[in-house]
């Protein structure tokens, strides 16, 4: 990212006028607004510009060096001494070692990658299939005064948010939202959500990625986890509502 297009970014941050969503009455067009805005700002002045073949190369590069260093520092004495190691070594080495690739014994004879897919992930969501989803037919009658938040504990909030965990589904950079705390702030406080009861559809999303408990698994149900990554606004708002609830 290069200094220059961070600045021109937060010039704009600095000037944007947020008066139409700080009175925008209705939670889910406060935060579309908001989150058109952040995108269009974030595309304008930090385009997605990857140079792939050059960053392809690059890695190949360096994994071909690695795979050097570890032939020479742990696999090559061991030629002489034990065979047998060294061959499953060179297995791992040069991609025969079935087990780095744990997924071909779930693929049976279809080799569909996206069959395979389809079947975790009909997995993880029948873990909470049981569940029963609030409905959200009528506003609370009354919110404590408590529940609400301040301007102020919101910008503390965002100002310890740490900038190198990844992006949630938002594409919202922790970066943009801790360097800009002070504007963003107001416009970010969720006490409207509170009044209404609702909860933008985007904030309950995530990415899921299947994590391993042993490599190579046996079974999907017992072998696979799921790790979640939400957005960081949700995060945040949670942590709000927890941190008035549970003091």
């Amino acid at each position: 990212m290069q200094d220059s297009a961070w600045c021109a970014l937060g010039c704009w941050m600095t000037k944007k006028d947020w008066y139409s969503i700080l009175n925008t009455e209705s939670c889910e067009d406060k935060f579309r607004l908001l989150m058109m805005e952040l995108t269009s700002a974030i595309d304008s002045f930090l385009p997605r510009k990857i140079n792939y073949t050059f960053w392809r190369n690059k890695v190949q590069g360096e994994v071909k060096k690695a795979k050097n260093h570890y032939y020479h520092d742990k696999v090559a004495q061991e030629e002489s001494t034990y065979f047998s190691n060294w061959w499953r070594q060179i297995k791992s080495l040069t991609g025969q070692d079935i087990q780095q690739e744990w997924y071909h014994l779930f693929l049976g004879d279809t080799m569909n990658p996206k069959l395979l897919a389809n079947k975790i992930n009909d997995f993880f969501v029948s873990l909470t299939d049981h569940f029963t989803p609030l409905t959200g037919d009528s506003p609370p009658s009354l919110v404590p005064q408590e529940l609400f938040v301040s301007n102020e504990e919101v910008f503390r909030s965002l100002l310890s948010l740490n900038v190198a965990k990844a992006v949630g589904p938002d594409n919202i950079p922790n970066k943009q939202l801790k360097d800009f705390a002070h504007k963003l702030a107001p416009v970010i406080r969720n006490n409207q959500s509170l009044k209404e009861g609702y909860i933008p559809s985007l904030l309950k999303s995530f990415i899921v990625t299947p994590i391993l408990k042993v490599n190579p698994p046996r079974e999907i149900k017992s072998d696979l986890q799921p790790i979640a990554l939400t957005c960081t606004l949700a995060k945040v708002m949670e942590g709000f509502t927890c941190n008035k609830l549970l003091p």
